[in-house]
């Protein structure tokens, strides 16, 4: 039997909004110590909706048709329009296929009808065989769509099918204003998790701006060429050609491109925010997702890549030194012009019994918080000896909590192959070697 702890990696996290008090606590009841189906917290007031799901970064909204004033289909299309990665459902006493259409049109993912009763029984069949199952479904056809090939184009190797890249390509740079707080281990395994997953297997580059020689060669085994100064000759046009990017990336086993850090500080000099919005613009043209990993100096070449990002990761240990630094940080970002609606926030090594609550973070750094990622006992064990866990422990507590922080920062990624303009072209490479 399908279960939702395959896709979510633990119970699912819902927020319900309904003006009725009697129903949400009788949900309450009825999920307490749910296998697979955790709800958060409850509201009776749409515009508390916003801060909860941005605080408690929820999976799943349920919200009901009914508010009094408000019309809860109106508030559930704003909650999906805002918040992509969240499945959105409308809850009503009186469904109807043209009311269907309706929320399917707004970006909802379905309507679930309202149990005639709220008896204990009532509720707990209702949660096991309607919700439960409505969620199930939206999975599946999120899943359908993640893997949809198109048949009829045949790959220029082997016959195999063409799948679609995605329409807009991402570019995602990962960054802490606090050194060691764990986002270089973060952006190596969020683009080979993106390269490597069976599901997505979306064309991706990684890009180490870190000053003197980064580790992310060093995390995925490989030798630290070619670098962002092979890069120095190239001509940046409008058009890119993609033979002269093949010629400068490295490529790992998984099929992931990577561009390395120069080898020294002295060398590092030569990077400029030019060269860099160079690389990152010609590998977001030939690919599905560009993966950035910078330093927490927010020199000229980091600036360029928050300006290009479509998402700037920020990576926050769960301590109040760290928490304050880094919230002052992205206050002069935002002075300096840095579009802060492109800002998320994933906490990292949370450990379980933690002295400060993710909800006391939240409160603390004013952007949408992605998730937390749980201490991972494990995780410098398979660091040194380069085993990544997107690729050997997908599974395991570190993977969990960044996949589901990936599939809120990223949704609706496709399978997708690297294209040109106007005609299909592969990147193949052998491993880059040292001389």
């Amino acid at each position: 039997m399908s279960t939702l702890l395959s896709r979510f990696g633990e119970p699912v996290r819902m927020v319900l909004l309904d003006d009725d008090t009697s129903f949400c606590e009788a949900l309450a009841a009825a999920v307490y110590g749910h296998e697979e189906l955790q709800l958060l917290s409850y509201t009776t007031d749409p515009r508390e909706i916003d801060e909860i799901i941005r605080t408690q970064a929820p999976d799943v909204v349920l919200v009901d048709h009914g508010l009094g004033r408000e019309s809860g289909l109106r508030v559930g299309e704003r909650i999906a329009k805002s918040n992509p990665a969240v499945m959105v459902f409308l809850v009503t006493d009186s469904a109807s296929r043209e009311l269907w259409k309706q929320a399917v049109a707004s970006g909802l993912r379905d309507i679930i009808r309202k149990p005639p009763m709220m008896g204990r029984e009532e509720m707990g069949r209702w949660v096991n065989e309607e919700l439960r199952q409505a969620i199930l479904d939206a999975v599946e056809t999120e899943r359908r769509q993640l893997a949809r090939v198109d048949d009829r184009k045949k790959g220029e190797e082997g016959g195999g099918a063409v799948v679609r890249a995605p329409a807009a390509p991402r570019v995602v740079a990962v960054w802490s204003a606090k050194g060691g707080a764990g986002k270089t281990t973060i952006a190596v395994n969020l683009a080979l998790w993106a390269q490597a997953n069976p599901i997505s297997k979306v064309p991706t580059a990684l890009v180490d701006l870190e000053e003197g020689a980064g580790a992310t060669h060093a995390l995925l085994g490989v030798p630290p060429r070619p670098t962002l100064l092979d890069w120095l000759d190239y001509a940046d046009d409008d058009e890119v050609d993609p033979a002269a990017v093949a010629q400068r990336v490295a490529q790992h086993t998984t099929g992931l491109h990577c561009v390395f850090a120069p080898d020294s500080l002295v060398q590092t000099a030569q990077v400029t925010g030019k060269l860099a919005r160079t690389v990152i613009r010609s590998l977001r043209a030939t690919h599905g997702l560009v993966v950035v990993d910078c330093p927490p100096t927010v020199t000229e070449p980091v600036g360029a890549a928050m300006e290009i990002a479509t998402v700037v990761l920020v990576i926050v240990p769960p301590e109040l030194p760290a928490i304050n630094k880094i919230q002052r940080a992205l206050e002069d970002l935002g002075q300096q012009g840095l579009d802060m609606t492109k800002v998320r926030i994933l906490i990292n090594r949370m450990p379980h019994r933690a002295a400060i609550a993710e909800g006391e973070i939240a409160r603390a750094l004013p952007w949408v918080v992605v998730g937390s990622i749980p201490e991972d006992p494990g995780l410098h064990l398979a660091a040194n000896r380069y085993r990544p866990p997107a690729l050997h422990n997908p599974g395991g507590p570190f993977m969990t909590g960044l996949r589901k922080a990936v599939a809120k920062i990223l949704p609706g990624m496709e399978i997708g192959e690297v294209r040109g303009a106007g005609r299909r072209f592969r990147l193949r490479l052998p491993f880059i070697k040292t001389a």
